[in-house]
């Protein structure tokens, strides 16, 4: 269900972060993906991930906002989250205050399942 959503929503607001395979490229073409414990396997141990945080105004009612988590892997869409839920949340707002729309990606290592040292890429 939540992708037939975000699929939705991706057309209606054109994000200009888009997805290229589980690699991120951010607006100003650099791509940015997870990393895994050996470089042939991509299928085993994750050890950094990238999240997307869009946000902007709802196309479907105009009287609110709509904001989509989304990752280049599972651990990417945690560490958006994270991002938003923690004292990362104040640089966040720092760097997009009075903006009704915005697009940040942000980063993370993978230790242990667990996202740690969760910084922001880039602010669009």
């Amino acid at each position: 269900m939540h992708n037939s959503v975000t699929r939705r929503l991706l057309r209606e607001l054109e994000p200009r972060t888009t997805f290229d395979g589980y690699a991120c490229v951010a607006p100003d073409g650099t791509r940015h993906e997870a990393k895994f414990g050996s470089e042939a396997d991509t299928t085993g141990e994750i050890v950094s991930d990238i999240g997307v945080i869009v946000r902007a105004p709802n196309p479907f009612d105009d009287r609110k906002h709509v904001t989509l988590l989304m990752g280049s892997r599972t651990f990417g869409c945690l560490i958006a989250a994270r991002y938003l839920l923690h004292d990362y949340v104040r640089e966040a707002a720092a760097r997009t205050s009075g903006s009704e729309r915005f697009e940040l990606i942000v980063k993370g290592r993978v230790v242990d399942g667990e996202p740690q040292g969760i910084e922001l890429v880039g602010v669009w």
